[in-house]
């Protein structure tokens, strides 16, 4: 393999929550998604968690540090993924397989609460700037795979894969604002035809990634190249 060696994860801007902070997370993911970010105060926060007010400031002391945790996590998640991918013998198709498993069986709950951070974005600026980070550091996982998939480095792969990856990017986030109905209750389960579309997409997106790859070897092995 051509690239493997250069092709690595940054870690993660933040680290993962403690188990105490990460079982508050949890517990009160349901008022959050239920109420919104606005209409839930930290009182009926704290009490989802079964927690006095003043000891569930001693880890939240406000409701924009509960959205910084609840970001937190998922990128840390998202890195352990696709640490997963670029280690992998196979980068391809444990790329498929663990979107597959996103596609299909998705956190309803947690589509709602970030659907809520997108809304919020629009008119909280620091909210903007956390869900911009989230996306630069996804983007970034993703161009890291494709290196990994292609065999090319990691600037060769932002030159050319940036696009592939903003393109998956607005398919999962599309299948996931499907997740939640119109008056922001969270469904079970998308559609499984569209699932199945956005796969499809999926396949169509890694094939040209592979494809390009292979093109670039064959003209790295080329007498030409060779001579050059």
């Amino acid at each position: 393999m051509r690239a493997h060696m250069s092709t690595v994860l940054s870690p993660a801007l933040t680290a993962q929550p403690e188990p105490r902070s990460a079982e508050i997370l949890d517990s009160i993911k349901g008022a959050f998604a239920a109420k919104g970010f606005e209409g839930a105060s930290m009182q009926d926060l704290a009490r989802a968690a079964g927690m006095s007010a003043g000891n569930f400031y001693r880890y939240f002391p406000s409701k924009d540090a509960i959205v910084t945790a609840l970001v937190e996590r998922d990128l840390a998640e998202v890195q352990r993924e696709f640490t997963q991918i670029i280690n992998s013998p196979t980068p391809h198709d444990t790329f498929r397989t663990l979107v597959r498993a996103r596609v299909e069986r998705p956190d309803p709950g947690k589509e709602v609460i970030f659907a809520q951070i997108e809304a919020l974005a629009a008119r909280r600026p620091e909210i903007a700037a956390l869900k911009v980070r989230m996306e630069q550091e996804i983007l970034g996982y993703l161009v890291a795979a494709f290196a990994r998939i292609a065999d090319v480095s990691q600037p060769e792969a932002a030159r050319r894969f940036t696009a592939h990856a903003k393109l998956v990017m607005l398919l999962i986030r599309g299948l996931s604002s499907c997740c939640c109905t119109a008056a922001g209750s969270p469904e079970a389960a998308p559609d499984p035809a569209l699932a199945e579309l956005v796969m499809a997409a999926l396949d169509r997106t890694l094939a040209d990634v592979a494809a390009a790859g292979a093109a670039l070897t064959e003209i790295s092995l080329s007498p030409l190249a060779k001579k050059a």
